[in-house]
């Protein structure tokens, strides 16, 4: 016989449920790192999380914009990730999709270091990052509880930007809002070298020439 070692994950109220809404479970896999996006994201929200973003979002007072930037862990791997990511470039991004009179922003991002609050205030905007909003308990020895609030706050904005050109909401809503994008480029574009769905790139080399493998 075969002797394997199984770990078992049990499905208990944690940082979000491992509930996948039956309308978007055939979706997953099949248009992630494509380029194209689900209409709504695979997660249900726990209840610990959504009361951590409804309150993070009434501190706000009023319609904001929610940006993800993610810059840490594939900074190194994906050409113009810098250039689109950085505090500078994401302020005019976010003053390309601002509606009128929105000038509260969330900006949530692994790289703690870059000075967002400095690049949105000089164009008339005012920067909100999780210590503004959120309660000590979510700055762990990890981020996950913190992640799982912070990207319930994006999803519930006013206009949702986020990083690549088919990240999608982390959360299940019945009525799914436009989520624009700082990059057009896949997520998983560092694997491949080139993106075959972007409208605005460039084109890159891919790091391996398939047609002299062939």
């Amino acid at each position: 016989g075969c002797r394997a070692r199984v770990l078992a994950r049990p499905c208990v109220e944690g940082f979000w449920r491992n509930e996948v809404h039956a309308a978007v479970r055939h979706l997953a896999g099949e248009l992630h790192g494509t380029g194209m996006k689900p209409t709504s994201g695979l997660f249900c929200p726990a209840a610990a999380v959504a009361r951590a973003a409804a309150e993070a979002a009434r501190r706000l007072g009023g319609a904001y914009i929610g940006v993800h930037v993610r810059r840490g862990d594939k900074l190194d791997m994906m050409l113009g990730l810098v250039e689109a990511t950085e505090p500078r470039a994401v302020a005019i991004a976010v003053a390309s999709v601002a509606p009128p009179g929105v000038r509260r922003v969330y900006v949530a991002t692994n790289d703690r270091g870059a000075d967002f609050v400095s690049a949105l205030a000089a164009l008339g905007f005012q920067c909100y990052g999780p210590d503004d909003l959120f309660e000590k308990r979510f700055f762990a020895s990890d981020n996950h509880l913190l992640f799982a609030a912070e990207m319930k706050l994006v999803d519930d904005a006013t206009v949702c930007l986020r990083t690549f050109n088919d990240s999608t909401p982390w959360y299940y809503a019945d009525e799914p809002q436009l989520s624009h994008y700082l990059i057009d480029r896949s997520m998983h574009d560092y694997i491949f070298g080139f993106s075959a769905t972007g409208t605005l790139c460039r084109h890159f080399e891919r790091p391996v020439d398939l047609a002299r493998t062939t």
